[in-house]
Order: C-alpha cells, then sequence, then structure tokens
C-alpha cells in the first residue's frame, strides 16, 4: 500500500506537470500558472522535512482520482517497476551494500548503513525491498511520520542488531545521534542544500564514533535530470564556492521554491542527449521569478559571507599573543584527570559500584546509583541487562567504552545531584557547603577556604550595553587574627590533600561559625581581591580584542560588591589531634 501510494502521488504529480506542458501553447497565461500550482504542491506534498513532526492534515493522504482507464493504465506500470529487476537505482543500492557486507569479511570490520532518502514514500518502499534482498539484517526506517522520541526508540531498538540496515529521511539529519549504532552513510536521493549532506554524514561522523573510517557514498543517475541539476550545478558550485572562500556557504533557507525550481526545470525543459549543466545554476527564461531570486539570495549570502570573514579574519593574529588567557581558560575548566579524579570520588561518596579496570576505565553498576540519580542516568545511557555501563576517561575509548569528558549527560547529573543536596537543608549528602577537618597539609594557624561567586559587569567604551558574567572562586585565608591570603596554586594544593582526622560536631560548629563571623567582619578584605581579579579580568578581555583585531576599544569590568559566599571549609593542622 505504501508504494502504491508513492506511485499514485508521485505519477499525480507527472500527471499535472504532463497537463501544464501539453496545454502549455493553448492556455492562457492565468491556466498556466493554476497548473504549476498544482505541480508546486504535489511536488511539496511527498517532501519530508528536517526534524519536523507531521501533523495529521500533513500526512500523506490517498488522492481521490477520477476513474480515468488512462489513469489506471498509468498505475499498473508505475507498480510493474517496483523491486531490483524492474527499478535500476534500488539494483544499484542493493549491489553496493552487498559490495559493502563482501568487504566487511576480507576486512574484519563490520558495516551498519544508514540510507537516506527525501520522501517518506521511498522510505516505506526501500525498508521493504532491503527486507526481502537482505534477510539476515534488520531493516527499519525513520520517517516524520514518527514522533521525536519514537525515532529515537526505533534508532536505539535496531542499533541492538549485528547488521542494521536504517532507511530515513532528512528527519534523522539533525537532533539524533547515530555514531554509536551506525558506521556508514548512502545517500540515496541527492539533497538540493548541499549542508544537508555534511548533515546526514554528521550524524553518524562524529565525536564518539568507534571506526576510525566512515564510508560515505552517494547515489548518482547520469541520466536523471534532477539528479543532474543537482549534482553538476548545484554541488558543484558549492563546492567553487569552498575552494575560493574556505567554507560551505549554504543554499538559502528556502527549501519549497529552490526544489520546486529543480523539478521544473526538469519537467519542463527539453534535454538533447547531451545536455549541458555546467552553465549558471539556472538560465532559461521558463525557469520563472522564483529561480533567480533563488540565485539571487544565493550569491547575496556569499558576498555577506566574504564582508564577514574579511572583518573577523585572524589571520594576523598570533598563538603567543592569547597563550596567557588560553592557559587559563583551559584551567578553569579542568581536562580528563580532573573529572575522573571528580567521578571516582564522588562514586566512594555515594558507595556505588565503580570497579576499576585498565588504566582510566571502570565498569559503573546503575543499579547501585541512588534511585533519583539512577532515575535521570538510566535512560541516556547503553548498558548491559545486568545494568553495567563501561566507561572511559582516555579518548579514544576502547570499543565498547562510553568517553565521560566534563559535559557529558553522565557527569553533569553526578554534579548536579551532590550540588542539589548540598544547598537542601533536609537531605543527607555526601557533599556539604561547609565543614572542618584535620589536614596533614596545615600547619602551625589554621586555614579557611572560602568558595565565592563573584558576579562582573562588562563595558565597552562607545557602547551602552552591559555585558553580565560571573566566576566561582576558591579563596585561601590563613589565621584570623592577622590574616594571610593563600595563592591560587597553593590553594588547590590544600584542596587535593586528604583529612587526617575528624573532629567533634561541636568543634565543627564552632570553627565554621568562627570563619564565617570573621567573613561578614572583614568584607573589605574579600572585595578588594574581586576588584582585583575584575582589573585583571579587564587587562585579559582587552588583550585578546588587540590580538584578535576586533577593535581598540577599552574594556572596563566591575565586580557587583558584595561577593556571595557559597561555602566555608575549615582545615587545621593534624597536631591538633
Amino acid at each position: 500500500m505504501q508504494h502504491l501510494l508513492f506511485c499514485v502521488v508521485f505519477h499525480q504529480a507527472l500527471l499535472q506537470a504532463r497537463s501544464a506542458l501539453t496545454t502549455r501553447l493553448g492556455n492562457t497565461e492565468e491556466q498556466n500558472e493554476q497548473n504549476l500550482d498544482l505541480l508546486e504542491q504535489s511536488i511539496n506534498d511527498t517532501y519530508d522535512g528536517i526534524g519536523d513532526e507531521l501533523n495529521e492534515n500533513e500526512q500523506l493522504m490517498e488522492p481521490v482520482l477520477e476513474n480515468s482507464s488512462e489513469l489506471e493504465q498509468l498505475i499498473k506500470k508505475a507498480n510493474a517497476l517496483s523491486g531490483k529487476d524492474d527499478d535500476p537505482k534500488l539494483l544499484c543500492l542493493i549491489k553496493h551494500i552487498s559490495e559493502m557486507y563482501k568487504n566487511q569479511k576480507k576486512k574484519g570490520s563490520v558495516y551498519r548503513p544508514v540510507i537516506f532518502c527525501k520522501y517518506i514514500a521511498t522510505a516505506h518502499y526501500l525498508a521493504e525491498q532491503l527486507e526481502k534482498e537482505f534477510s539476515t539484517s534488520a531493516v527499519s526506517f525513520v520517517t516524520g511520520e514518527y514522533t521525536s522520541d519514537q525515532r529515537q526508540d526505533i534508532v536505539a531498538e535496531l542499533a541492538k542488531n549485528n547488521n542494521p540496515i536504517l532507511v530515513a529521511t532528512d528527519c534523522l539529519s539533525e537532533g539524533i545521534n547515530l555514531q554509536e549504532g551506525f558506521n556508514a552513510v548512502i545517500h540515496y536521493d541527492l539533497a538540493w542544500n548541499p549542508t544537508r549532506h555534511e548533515q546526514r554524514e554528521g550524524r553518524v561522523d562524529r565525536f564518539g564514533q568507534q571506526c576510525s573510517k566512515v564510508w560515505c557514498s552517494m547515489l548518482y543517475g547520469s541520466d536523471n535530470p534532477v539528479d543532474g541539476f543537482i549534482f553538476n550545478v548545484i554541488l558543484r558550485k558549492a563546492r567553487t564556492i569552498k575552494d575560493s572562500l574556505g567554507i560551505l556557504v549554504p543554499v538559502p533557507e528556502d527549501d519549497a521554491s529552490v526544489r520546486v525550481a529543480i523539478v521544473k526545470a526538469a519537467l519542463m525543459k527539453e534535454r538533447s542527449s547531451g545536455a549541458d549543466y555546467q552553465g549558471a545554476l539556472f538560465t532559461d527564461e521558463e525557469l520563472g521569478i522564483v529561480a533567480k531570486e533563488v540565485e539571487a539570495k544565493w550569491n547575496k549570502l556569499l558576498e555577506k559571507e566574504k564582508a564577514n570573514r574579511t572583518v573577523f579574519a585572524q589571520r594576523a593574529m598570533h598563538p603567543e599573543d592569547v597563550a596567557p588567557e588560553w592557559e587559563k581558560t583551559k584551567k578553569a575548566l579542568g581536562d580528563s584527570k580532573d573529572v575522573e579524579r571528580f567521578f571516582t570520588e564522588t562514586s566512594k561518596r555515594l558507595n556505588i559500584g565503580l570497579e576499576p579496570q585498565e588504566e582510566g576505565s571502570y565498569i559503573l553498576n546503575i543499579t547501585t546509583l541512588p534511585v533519583e540519580l539512577r532515575k535521570q542516568i538510566a535512560p541516556i545511557v547503553k548498558t548491559t541487562k545486568s545494568g553495567l555501563l563501561k566507561i572511559s576517561f582516555e579518548y579514544p575509548p576502547k570499543q565498547g567504552y562510553t568517553f565521560l569528558q566534563r559535559s557529558n549527560p553522565v557527569v553533569t547529573n553526578f554534579a548536579s545531584y551532590l550540588l542539589e543536596g548540598a544547598l537542601s537543608p533536609n537531605t543527607k549528602s555526601p557533599a556539604a557547603r561547609c565543614g572542618a577537618y584535620l589536614s596533614d597539609k596545615v600547619s602551625g594557624e589554621l586555614i579557611t577556604i572560602y568558595l565565592l561567586r563573584i558576579r562582573y559587569q562588562i563595558k565597552t567604551t562607545g557602547s551602552r550595553k552591559i555585558l553580565m558574567a560571573e566566576e566561582s572562586v576558591v579563596l585561601g585565608i590563613q589565621g584570623r587574627s592577622n590574616p594571610k591570603v593563600i595563592a591560587d596554586d597553593d590553594v588547590e594544593k590544600l584542596l587535593n590533600g586528604k583529612p587526617t582526622g575528624n573532629l567533634s560536631s561541636e568543634k565543627i560548629s564552632e570553627e565554621v561559625k568562627n570563619s564565617i563571623e570573621y567573613y561578614s567582619s572583614n568584607k573589605n578584605v574579600f572585595n578588594e581581591i574581586a576588584k582585583a581579579r575584575a582589573e585583571q579580568l579587564a587587562q585579559d578581555h582587552t588583550s585578546v580584542r588587540k590580538a584578535t583585531n576586533i577593535d581598540q576599544k577599552s574594556v572596563k569590568v566591575e565586580a557587583c560588591l558584595p561577593c556571595d559566599l557559597i561555602g566555608v571549609y575549615v582545615l587545621l593542622p593534624d597536631e591538633e589531634l
């Protein structure tokens, strides 16, 4: 039924095109325009957009057809064209996949392809035919007929198979990552927008892909007029732009007009056997105003991008000019070792199952997580039936392991769980906003470590706009009667030290209370530190702007005082015992 529907809709478009062509000379200009409108509507009705879920009125509905013997004969002929014996493009796809499977036996690798097409009915048709041809493979399709959650479920379920084949429209070229379950991309239908090919391939060839190479191929019909326009004109023009400019400038985001113009060009232009598509994008007057507007918009975007690249050119920037700020940023963000230390220490505090494997690799037992944390993590990770998750803090990770960087949902959920627990007065969290303990890193006077949040206003001369920024600052103060500010690197060493003994509840409360009172009575000390940091940030901001030649305007950074006190931690020398 799905294939019949495809034939009906497609051939209805052909009939309307034929009507527009055969009556073109005899009709009035108004009648010709009505025929073209019908053609445009049919072209758009069969197209599946990017990421959008279809509404009920957007579903492909079986058209109401007149009782015409001629039409019935045409539909029968269309139906007879299905299958690899009568469909050369399908046969080409089958041979291509078969060749991939032969190569995988020779090389010992496994190819898991995603086949992208433009039309919903084509996706149904391909899935049906490929399922017949490759009985040992698991074949499924995803289109805009499904909701976002349904698409994700279909992809996740299919990825569990050893030999999956996924057929998808461009609803999957954005939003859903495919790198964990698939490693090959086949463009069954060429996309008129060159960036669409990059988007399709980018769902598979991206961070986390286990294969060193991703097989990407494009099916192109040498006698297909639409493929001819797309491949020889649009894609080549886009490649020329990229070669000269260094980046890809996409076709204007006017999907319908470009799509209709291409099909009109293919159907309305007489083609000789040696037709040349190497010229301008649209040259014939019969393509109309729409086509010319598309090319004009594209050229306008090209000129705009050229101007932008001139303004923001980085050719004059020297790495050494921004190296200090770059190093500060890296230190603030932390590296993989920092993430690993946070994760392992958190696991100990939560008393969860985390078994170390080789260096930087662990097996996490999801079932041992606190209930709230497990509810957040379980739906977003791929575990074994027993709830085990293989994780790694080394990149690239080994086969079957998930790489955890600081922005990975597993890590961020761990951090959020600890933070919420520390801020909530009604929970017993392994993390706390205040505390006191004995440390072998401290000798002589006690040291209080204050966790502060400092907010800043960033003002540029000649501009009324005010930017807001904030940072977390860890500040060490040694002693209380004659306090001494501890340098940042020394504070980090203190935090890396391990407690050597516990204190009584009364002693902890007393020391924390005294440190909070010191903060309240000496805010001028903390305010001066905040002002000094604001001045340093202004210098860093200005130096980067000068290094990138953005402009020579000065930048002023003001700290919003007083600072916000987030945490207080008192470290006492272990001789206190």
